[in-house]
């Protein structure tokens, strides 16, 4: 990664996302230096200075700093102008002198107001915790005996927690990976067998995995099924209720689907965000 983003420096010296990209790098390297002087130079073309060889700007007592990554600071304060006017300011630098010079901008009245508040407010606010405590970890196949490791995983559970989702390559199947489902009476239950979803979702290739919708009736999944656009596609089916089996797959179209891969879809609980990868 350190390589990748120094050729694209090389390509374009103003890509401000590429230094602060490779100091992140840096700095799980424990290379701090470097981080840092990547950080100065990020710095620096977002101020629209050519050079960090500036002063760090006096901040007036009235100020409050919000300490971030790689020795940056947010400082809040209100500065007197030439007409005796008190105009709330916010700058961004480091902290420690010799530095990239802090870049301050003029915030409207009303904005500094809203933003004071809400930190104010929660300077004083306690972390919060989850009202339940994570159980002892147990491997797979003692808390879910019907799968096996060696063979594929579990991918998504529907919303009512009932049915359970697994990629797997197991022999018997309909191809490479195919999609299987697990499904229990209640959620105190034990999980039953594994069963194949069947040739109108699973194809000799790779298959999976899928995400279900918030009330169980759309499966969305990958698969490199003739018919797509590219070298894997996004395809979904439907039922009409759960205890109907799943219709036959429907391809998203171009606006989701490219020339090339595009896989691991998530549909949002409400069913109107899909998220996915894609090259």
């Amino acid at each position: 990664m350190l390589a990748f983003y120094s050729r694209r420096i090389e390509v374009d010296p103003q890509d401000a996302y590429a230094y602060s990209s490779r100091a992140s790098y840096y700095d799980c390297l424990h290379d701090r230096e470097k981080a840092k002087a990547d950080m100065r130079r990020w710095s620096a073309i977002l101020s629209g200075e050519s050079s960090c060889d500036l002063q760090v700007v006096k901040v007036p007592n009235n100020r409050r700093i919000l300490n971030g990554p790689f020795g940056y600071q947010l400082v809040f304060s209100v500065e007197e102008r030439d007409n005796d006017m008190q105009v709330p300011c916010i700058a961004l630098g480091q902290k420690k002198k010799g530095r990239c010079n802090m870049k301050s901008f003029q915030m409207p009245m009303l904005s500094m107001s809203l933003l004071g508040l809400c930190l104010l407010s929660g300077l004083g606010t306690p972390p919060a915790y989850a009202d339940f405590t994570f159980g002892e970890p147990v491997k797979l196949e003692s808390g879910i005996p019907v799968i096996d490791p060696l063979y594929g995983s579990p991918y998504c559970f529907s919303y009512d927690g009932l049915e359970m989702y697994v990629v797997s390559d197991r022999p018997g199947g309909y191809g490479d990976y195919d999609i299987l489902v697990s499904r229990r009476t209640t959620i105190d239950s034990n999980w039953g067998p594994l069963e194949n979803l069947g040739p109108a979702i699973n194809t000799p290739n790779v298959d999976g995995p899928p995400s279900i919708s918030g009330d169980g009736l759309t499966l969305y999944f990958q698969d490199e099924r003739s018919g797509g656009y590219g070298e894997s596609d996004i395809w979904m089916t439907t039922r009409p209720t759960k205890d109907d089996l799943w219709g036959q797959p429907i391809n998203l179209g171009p606006k989701v689907n490219s020339p090339s891969y595009d896989n691991c879809p998530w549909i949002s609980p409400d069913n109107l965000e899909l998220y996915f990868s894609s090259w």
